[in-house]
């Protein structure tokens, strides 16, 4: 073979393990295209409601603080219906969201009588105005972890039961309650 022969098969070589090595990620699927919950709580949607990163935190599986944001992506306020639980020991409250905003829960959502310890899943189901309701299993931590520590309830942070899950007594709240 000539010099020059020898030079375009090396180069044609390279270029064809090059294509074949890059023709091997043209099937795989993109991993930022997959929607996943990147946190320890769960996404639950409702119309254009979005309630995101939600969890229970409780050390004794009773007393639980409910953790999550709350987005409204319409023009309009929305009234969120929400249920924890089911049953007859099912907890229900309202809370409403102004248009294009968001608000935690952390502060003012403390739940009794939970009746699920860390590590077992809850039903929460919300639904906002008319749309279309979603249920998903929720799970409970305990506050271990150091980013769960101070949000572990005490006895002496259990509100009345017309406090609870009320979003209005967040500093954070953009959106009073009902």
């Amino acid at each position: 073979m000539t010099r020059i022969t020898k030079a375009t098969a090396v180069l044609a070589l390279g270029a064809a393990i090059a294509f074949v090595a890059a023709g091997c990620t043209a099937f795989s699927p993109i991993a930022t295209e997959q929607s996943y919950n990147a946190s320890d709580g769960v996404t639950i949607e409702s119309g254009a409601v979005i309630l995101n990163n939600a969890l229970f935190i409780s050390d004794d599986g009773e007393l639980a603080r409910f953790v999550g944001r709350f987005t409204n992506k319409s023009s309009e306020a929305q009234t969120v219906n929400i249920q924890i639980g089911s049953g007859t020991t099912a907890t229900s409250a309202q809370v409403s969201v102004k248009a294009q905003s968001s608000y935690d829960l952390t502060d003012s959502a403390i739940v009794s009588n939970l009746g699920a310890l860390p590590g077992a899943t809850v039903p929460v189901y919300i639904q906002a105005g008319t749309a279309t309701g979603q249920q998903v299993e929720t799970p409970v931590l305990n506050g271990d972890l150091p980013a769960y520590a101070s949000l572990v309830p005490t006895p002496s942070a259990e509100p009345s039961a017309s406090d609870a899950v009320d979003a209005s007594k967040s500093p954070k709240a953009s959106a009073p309650a009902q």
